[in-house]
């Protein structure tokens, strides 16, 4: 279940993302006209767009940064448990790895 939250969650951060790709390639147009027009509506509009994608960029890092934090715990107990399990059960954590070796040279004889 886990893990189905942080696809969702990962695809949300792709997905805001593409919006903000879309909305600087917006920007950038935009800023192309102000070098036509130095109007200043437009000055202050160009302003709080900016203003707008950088809270959404800043959004969007926030989330990024957790879902790591949260890749990078489940990373850490994963590994805890791998430890704790090869520690209580060392003969056959030794016996598992030799049959898998075992299989494997067989299967890429």
């Amino acid at each position: 279940m886990a893990t189905n939250g942080r696809v969702d969650s990962l695809d949300s951060v792709r997905k805001d993302l593409k919006a903000l790709r879309a909305d600087m390639m917006a920007l950038s147009k935009d800023f192309q006209s102000l070098k036509a027009d130095n109007g200043h509506d437009i000055v202050d509009e160009f302003r709080d767009r900016i203003d707008n994608v950088r809270d959404r960029i800043n959004d969007t890092a926030g989330r990024v940064r957790h879902s790591v934090d949260s890749v990078m715990d489940e990373v850490e107990q994963k590994k805890e448990a791998a430890r704790d399990t090869l520690q209580e059960n060392p003969f056959t954590s030794v016996a598992a790895a030799f049959g898998l070796g075992f299989i494997l040279s067989r299967l890429l004889k």
